[in-house]
């Protein structure tokens, strides 16, 4: 094991407390890498030792680099995923905020020790030091999903509030919007229960509301990116937590829209069963059953959608149904049960070429395909 060990961390020369690399990497960032070598123990000794030896705890490598941000993202090699949840919080638990839950973290997640030493020895402006593209320690943490890191983190007063720089490398996440994208409910649990605890109750909701309703550079929250990857435990998560079910991106569209055109049918009837607006439109006219209706599988959201009352003819800026989309995109099945709810006979048929067949127009002489609804039909 000792073998191990030293080649995982020592490269040429016996390192020093004051070795640097000429990309800036210290023996301490090095250090704080063995959670992905070797056991726990080891890393934890090694960073005590550099400590000790007065390595600096803030030294700053190639893009900003820290031993702090080379902890945050570390996991050992033994946990490869972090254990989730168990299952048993769902929608009924909507009226229980996540403070009063108990929150399971397994002990084996993360990297807590090392993390710890790093932050007892640091400036309180060092433990949110960003990377150039803006990542902070926390948010690397949650985007891994490394929760007891989290923790830890939030008790040395990290900010889970800041985003990342507005970057074309970035995309101006926040620490939960990370750990939304990827499923990491836990870590979400973890930044709710944990953030603010030196506040008052009152500045403690504030909080609460902000990290929940915060928007990114294209207005998207965290219930937004969950419900686009289709992460339907973080979404009913954050619902329980009051995240704001209908809030609207740069392009109009509710977490309802993007979980319904990437086909989510178990998100969409989370959000549903919060109160989703299901006719609520987009900037282009479209609502949850249009999307739905230009998706592969979009069958199961669609009638997850009518049941709840969704508008079959409603028009979008092209004048499209949502019928026409799923007739335009080839999704048959889609098209059979918009048909089985009954769709209007009154909409216009859209201006559209068909794909197979560029000269042709759905109400032209002679063309061999024409509208559904009793106007027209393929023949």
């Amino acid at each position: 094991m000792s073998s191990h060990l030293h080649l995982a961390w020592q490269e040429g020369p016996e390192l020093s407390s004051s070795w640097q690399s000429q990309r800036g990497i210290t023996s301490l960032m090095l250090a704080c890498r063995l959670s992905n070598l070797a056991p726990n123990f080891q890393a934890s000794k090694q960073v005590r030792e550099l400590l000790a030896a007065k390595a600096d705890p803030a030294a700053k490598a190639k893009s900003n680099l820290t031993a702090l941000h080379m902890a945050a993202e570390s996991l050992p090699p033994q946990i490869q995923h972090p254990i989730p949840l168990g299952d048993s919080h769902t929608l009924a638990d909507s009226h229980t905020p996540v403070s009063s839950r108990p929150h399971p973290l397994p002990s084996a997640v993360g990297y807590p020790d090392v993390v710890q030493q790093l932050v007892d020895v640091l400036d309180a402006n060092e433990i949110d030091h960003k990377l150039t593209d803006g990542k902070t320690a926390l948010m690397l943490a949650c985007k891994i999903g490394n929760p007891m890191t989290a923790k830890v983190l939030l008790g040395a007063n990290a900010d889970p509030l800041l985003r990342e720089a507005p970057v074309p490398t970035a995309d101006g996440f926040s620490s939960i919007m990370h750990a939304a994208l990827f499923g990491h409910v836990e870590c979400i649990a973890t930044v709710l229960r944990n953030a603010g605890q030196n506040l008052d109750r009152a500045a403690q909701r504030d909080l609460h509301h902000k990290l929940l309703h915060a928007h990114n550079g294209n207005q998207f929250t965290a219930l937004h990116l969950a419900s686009l990857h289709g992460q339907r435990r973080v979404v009913q998560l954050l619902l329980r937590e009051r995240a704001e079910v209908d809030s609207a991106n740069a392009k109009g569209e509710t977490p309802l829209h993007v979980s319904s055109k990437n086909g989510h049918a178990q998100v969409v009837c989370a959000l549903l069963a919060s109160g989703a607006a299901v006719n609520q439109v987009d900037t282009i006219g479209r609502t949850a059953l249009h999307h739905c209706c230009v998706t592969a599988g979009g069958m199961d959201v669609a009638n997850a959608l009518m049941e709840v009352g969704a508008k079959r003819d409603l028009l979008d800026e092209e004048q499209n149904t949502p019928l026409h989309l799923a007739c335009k995109t080839g999704n048959h099945l889609t098209v059979d049960s918009l048909l089985k709810y009954k769709v209007g006979e009154s909409a216009p048929s859209p201006a559209f070429r068909s794909p197979l067949r560029p000269n042709s127009h759905p109400n032209s002489p002679g063309s061999s395909s024409y509208a559904v609804g009793g106007h027209h039909t393929a023949q």
